[in-house]
């Protein structure tokens, strides 16, 4: 008989899951980890997504979504980004540049 998962377990296997899927990446690794500084991002020349490792017993309702708007927001990443559509639409100005680059994160 199969060990009971835990909590942070099952939620790990549903965000990869929903990653790889919004992704369109059925192979994509997605990695948890505890460190905040090393997690949320995307790797594009790696075929990994790192996010924040998850503690189901002391997350909330606004933590579960805040962790699943960065699973997506990683996804939708790596599924839509084009680097050379980019490069050509930034504006030159560098303040309008800069919002331009948060906006499309």
């Amino acid at each position: 008989m199969k060990a009971p998962r835990s909590a942070s377990e099952l939620l790990k296997e549903v965000l990869a899951g929903a990653t790889r899927a919004l992704a369109a990446e059925p192979d994509l690794a997605v990695t948890f980890a505890a460190d905040p500084s090393n997690a949320a991002r995307t790797g594009e020349d790696r075929h990994e997504v790192r996010l924040p490792a998850p503690h189901a017993a002391r997350m909330t309702p606004p933590d579960l979504a805040w962790l699943r708007g960065e699973a997506d927001r990683l996804a939708c990443r790596r599924r839509f980004h084009d680097e050379a559509v980019h490069r050509r639409r930034t504006p030159r100005d560098p303040q309008a540049a800069a919002v331009f680059d948060v906006l499309e994160r």
